[in-house]
């Protein structure tokens, strides 16, 4: 059994945030893919969409994720975890991710409503393909049927973020082998 978990949903529903709250309570490993990414090309994700475009980005994160697969195995390999993998809400426009995604481990759609997505990143900054609600509602309608397919389980992150990290801490452990 792979006792990693990666984390996939849309911008806004919680993949870091409520990664890395579980992390700390499960005593997992935490990594952020855009993190990593951010960490790599010392640029800010925003910049990179604006000097390369989202082709560009996407192969840098596709890259990154092959690397993070590399350590995932050697961790694994080591004794060490388990991790929690957050990635971009992007990441599913790639086919070619979803097998380096299984590789590292299960993969855990967060889900939350549109509602609750569109709050989100109306009063966070930092999300470039998120700017306008019809830029949402076009990447909600692309999205919206690729993260359940992709995923070994869906978690619903809808309500407040302390009962959702309550739930994804209790339902973890059933992964991590």
């Amino acid at each position: 059994m792979r006792k990693n978990v990666v984390l996939i949903g849309m911008p806004g529903s919680g993949k870091s945030c409520l990664g890395k709250a579980a992390a700390e309570r499960t005593g997992a490993l935490f990594l952020d893919a855009d993190e990593r990414i951010v960490q790599d090309t010392g640029l800010p994700i925003p910049e990179i969409f604006e000097t390369e475009g989202e082709g560009g980005f996407r192969k840098r994160e596709t890259a990154a994720l092959r690397t993070i697969a590399t350590e995932a195995g050697e961790l694994e390999n080591s004794g060490c975890g388990p991790l929690i993998l957050a990635t971009g809400g992007g990441v599913v426009t790639r086919p070619e991710n979803r097998e380096i995604l299984q590789s590292i481990g299960t993969i855990l759609y967060i889900y939350r409503s549109p509602e609750a997505l569109q709050e989100t990143c109306a009063t966070e900054g930092g999300r470039p393909l998120l700017a306008d609600p019809a830029r949402f509602q076009e990447l909600w309608e692309a999205r919206k049927g690729l993260y359940p397919r992709w995923a070994d389980k869906t978690f619903d992150a809808d309500g407040t973020f302390a009962e959702a990290v309550y739930r994804l801490t209790e339902f973890l452990p059933l992964f991590f082998g």
